[in-house]
């Protein structure tokens, strides 16, 4: 073997040596393949734990990437958040502005990173059609907030995945996304704005985390390709019109810790028939909390519980004025 040769066992013992002499040859004068590249193992994809936006790109030229964030009160009553502190577009670092010149059609993706960690105030606010080739969203570990707006409208995603560092989801933070089929609201999450997922009119799948303490006002309007939902024990509350018009939904169990449940908020669930709830006490409600749901259904709640007499009233629009009828077990 020529002096100026040197064999390599792994990729990883080449790369080590080509940073310190990067002339080295990989090709004996015998024309002998020392190392040969494409057996080297192909690197593992960095984790991103940032946010993650897919778009479907139909034709070239410069598309909006963010709606430029700003402030005002987001979830709770903290701050907007910053803009994006780096971006990555296909792969390639560039600098953070608010438009982008794509020089292909198809799927492109965007890396984006915060440097407190939360998706800002109307982040992507789909207003006026603005991102209509958002395809996808896929909020990583890292992000600990959703804040109010952030993307509302955006109504050709139709997928997103909520990472398990997100502790709240603010107010109409998904509301008109009406392509989206299903959302996992981790358990880290503990409340769920106002209007959070309003009117997502294709949603049919909908799992709510351990960790959600209350749900808010109209959190669920118009989600009417619901057909169940299971609110988890450790909710406390469940805001005025949270399923308010879910006409598709046609059972719901409501979780043991639940203490009051708003008017109307599952107001107009026309096909519910089915409501098991596992609470001892009675959660409170209002006259029109169950308003025009579908006759003939069944309440089904624990052995020995006490208050429901009240849901059970044939009046106003109580559940004994559609004919149900209550089950203990």
């Amino acid at each position: 073997m020529a002096n100026n040769l040197r064999k390599f066992n792994t990729y990883s013992d080449y790369e080590a040596a080509v940073l310190v002499k990067p002339a080295v040859s990989l090709i004996a004068a015998t024309d002998e393949v020392i190392f040969d590249q494409k057996d080297a193992p192909v690197p593992p994809t960095p984790t991103f734990s940032g946010l993650t936006v897919h778009y479907n790109i139909d034709s070239v030229g410069e598309y909006p990437l963010f709606n430029g964030g700003g402030s005002g009160s987001g979830s709770g009553s903290g701050s907007g958040g910053a803009l994006p502190s780096a971006m990555i577009i296909d792969g390639t670092a560039v600098e953070v502005t608010n438009t982008y010149q794509f020089s292909t059609t198809g799927e492109h993706i965007v890396n984006y990173s915060f440097a407190d960690n939360q998706i800002p105030k109307d982040f992507m606010n789909g207003s006026g059609d603005k991102f209509p080739h958002l395809v996808g969203v896929e909020i990583g570990d890292a992000i600990t907030s959703i804040y109010d707006h952030a993307f509302e409208n955006c109504r050709s995603l139709t997928s997103c995945t909520i990472g398990s560092g997100v502790t709240s989801i603010g107010a109409n933070a998904f509301n008109n996304c009406t392509s989206l089929p299903s959302v996992n609201i981790p358990s880290g999450v503990t409340s769920i704005g106002d209007n959070a997922f309003n009117y997502c009119t294709s949603l049919t799948s909908c799992t709510i985390g351990s960790g959600v303490t209350s749900i808010g006002d109209g959190a669920f309007i118009y989600c009417s390709g619901l057909t169940s939902i299971d609110i988890p024990n450790g909710v406390t509350s469940i805001g005025a019109s949270a399923f308010y018009y879910c006409s598709g939904m046609t059972s719901c169990t409501i979780g043991s810790g639940v203490t009051s449940i708003g008017g109307s908020a599952f107001s107009n669930c026309s096909s519910l028939t089915s409501i098991i709830c596992n609470a001892v006490t009675a959660p409170t409600i209002q006259s029109t909390t169950f308003r025009n749901v579908k006759t003939g259904g069944t309440l089904t709640v624990p052995s020995g519980s006490s208050g429901y007499d009240v849901w059970m009233q044939n009046a106003n629009y109580y559940l004994g004025l559609y004919g149900w009828t209550k089950v203990e077990q």
